[in-house]
């Protein structure tokens, strides 16, 4: 008999952007540096960039030049491997910067690990408008990376068993690492990082998949559902199956498949309250029901039985089913499940999964969400995909979703306005009696320009040109 086994170095790409708005108001001063917030989640490492206006002569390149600008590209996690670019966007019909790394670079870990460009470009380059870099006082920065962890995923193997429902994997086979590096147990369906899943998880699935030492049911989706002509709300008073994946209030026992069906699940309270502070409340000790003998989780009237399960897999295997990531809606049920239990881990994947997924015609909708569940991060990204361009805001404002979201939350209306025109900032005694600009700037010295600057809360440092290109922009 032959047999094929295929193993790869699972990659994944991605592309994201900065948006950087009142540029000239950051400080020029060497060595000072601003982050951005998390853009790409790839393997596990969450990207970022970080910017250094002033240029930082400590960089990775001793061969720092005096009035460039310096990037970084910021990872944390795991160890991986990633291949980038950073450019800088240019608005008028010309070539951006563009910097690539000459190799893959080794990222995450212990501690964080940047790389990047020391010279990035010239400051004045960068800032000067007739470039077509900084238009509005806004650059955008953009990275493309692609990352891979430093070993092998089984991605065909001979079927050993037949396939779960929904994608559940039915079997394990152990991956090897490249080079030396560490060692685990890989799905025979890798999930959407790339990654293989540990050889605890692996046990922890066979666990709930064999039914033994449930003691609590999780319940998803309308309280009465009906399985082969039998409501689950006329058997409750039958006894609970015992050893079974997923039960109905019922005397007979049914399977996962029947349990996709009717929203009853079986499982293990110690093994959820270790994964949800919440979950650890209302399943340990104190007055609760749930933490009763016959405790029972509701997740919602509004869950399907689907995201449950998903749910109950990531808890139990630190995985998310991949047929999550092909259902926008589902996938937006799942994350309002891991904030509401405040499941950290599965909660930023999820994020940045949808972040990932936004278009015109769902942003509305997205934005309403992260209103709801007051997730600040994921509001920021939605307002800043929508208000990247005035073309995709005119059509983002097209959508049924965006007439929705000003009829039902008028306050974000107001939030995509100011995100769009940032209002100014109030000017204080002092400001309001700051003398007016003189038409002549270039005839005035340094020190009142520096002046001028101070008290219009405006950074003083740079050149002559500099300050005055900061005074013109704030006028």
């Amino acid at each position: 008999m032959s047999v094929l086994l295929r193993s790869e170095v699972a990659a994944e790409e991605g592309t994201a952007r900065w948006e950087i708005r009142g540029f000239l108001r950051l400080r020029a001063e060497e060595g000072v540096a601003y982050d951005s917030e998390p853009l790409l989640q790839l393997c596990g490492g969450t990207f970022g960039i970080r910017i250094l206006p002033g240029g930082d002569k400590h960089g990775t390149d001793a061969n720092h030049a005096e009035g460039n600008v310096s990037v970084r590209l910021r990872c944390t996690g795991p160890e991986l491997w990633a291949e980038y670019t950073i450019e800088a966007i240019n608005k008028q019909p010309r070539s951006n910067v563009i910097c690539s790394a000459s190799m893959p670079r080794l990222f995450g870990g212990v501690s964080e690990r940047r790389w990047g460009f020391t010279n990035f470009h010239p400051r004045s380059a960068l800032v000067d408008p007739s470039r077509g870099f900084l238009i509005d006082e806004i650059l955008t920065l953009e990275i493309k990376v692609k990352a891979w962890q430093d070993m092998l995923v089984t991605t065909e193997r001979p079927a050993v068993l037949s396939p779960s429902p929904y994608g559940v994997p039915s079997s394990f086979s152990l991956g090897v690492p490249v080079g030396g590096g560490m060692s685990a147990l890989s799905s025979s369906q890798s999930d959407s990082r790339g990654c293989s899943i540990p050889a605890l998880a692996a046990d922890n699935w066979e666990f709930f998949q064999a039914g033994e030492g449930t003691d609590v049911t999780v319940r998803a989706g309308p309280a009465c559902v009906k399985i082969e002509g039998v409501s689950s709300a006329a058997s409750a008073s039958s006894p609970r199956p015992r050893g079974s994946v997923s039960a109905v209030y019922e005397e007979s026992e049914l399977g996962v498949g029947a349990g996709m069906e009717s929203g009853f699940f079986r499982a293990h309270r110690g093994h959820l309250a270790a994964r949800s502070a919440v979950l650890r409340t209302m399943l340990v000790g104190g007055c609760m029901r749930e933490a009763g003998p016959d405790g029972e989780v509701f997740l919602g009237e509004d869950v399907e039985p689907k995201v449950a399960f998903w749910f109950l897999r990531f808890l139990y295997t630190d995985e998310i089913d991949e047929n999550a990531w092909a259902d926008d809606e589902a996938l937006c049920h799942l994350t309002a499940l891991a904030h509401k239990y405040e499941v950290k881990s599965l909660l930023d994947r999820c994020l940045a999964r949808v972040v990932a997924q936004l278009t015109e015609e769902t942003a509305a909708e997205r934005l309403m969400m992260a209103d709801h569940f007051q997730i600040s991060g994921l509001r920021h990204a939605v307002l800043h995909f929508m208000c990247s361009t005035k073309t995709r805001l005119a059509t983002v404002q097209g959508t049924s979703g965006f007439s929705r979201l000003a009829e039902q939350r008028p306050h974000l209306a107001l939030a995509v306005l100011a995100h769009m025109a940032p209002p100014r900032p109030k000017r204080s005694a002092e400001d309001t009696s700051a003398e007016e600009l003189p038409d002549d700037l270039e005839s005035c010295r340094i020190v009142r320009l520096k002046g001028m600057c101070a008290v219009r809360g405006l950074a003083t440092s740079g050149n002559k040109n500099d300050l005055i290109q900061r005074l013109r922009a704030a006028a």
